[in-house]
């Protein structure tokens, strides 16, 4: 009975691992940068290069934000006190240029 019970908990704790094929990448940076990549590292207690792998996924599935400017500040307008025709009253455009 106690062999089959150390059995059974030996095949509980294997875990399924599986590795996804990876391909190597090369680049150069500077000095300082590698400096930091090191220190981010250390203090998030992984190997750099796996700290470099999750540190790009988040960049690449970032979406990218495109648009013009007022798109990306619209929820903005009007959050402002102020004159209502700060952007068109020519009192409050001197000295702007123009």
């Amino acid at each position: 009975m106690a062999s089959a019970f150390a059995e059974c908990s030996i095949a509980f704790a294997i875990k399924c691992v599986s590795i996804a094929k990876m391909t190597k990448l090369i680049c150069s940076i500077p000095e300082r940068l590698d400096a930091r990549l090191e220190k981010l590292a250390q203090q998030a207690k992984v190997p750099k290069g796996k700290f470099v792998r999750k540190a790009l996924e988040q960049v690449v599935r970032k979406p990218r934000v495109n648009g013009i400017a007022f798109d990306l500040v619209r929820d903005l307008c009007g959050s402002l006190k102020g004159p209502s025709d700060l952007a068109t009253n020519p009192k409050y455009l001197e000295g702007l240029g123009g």
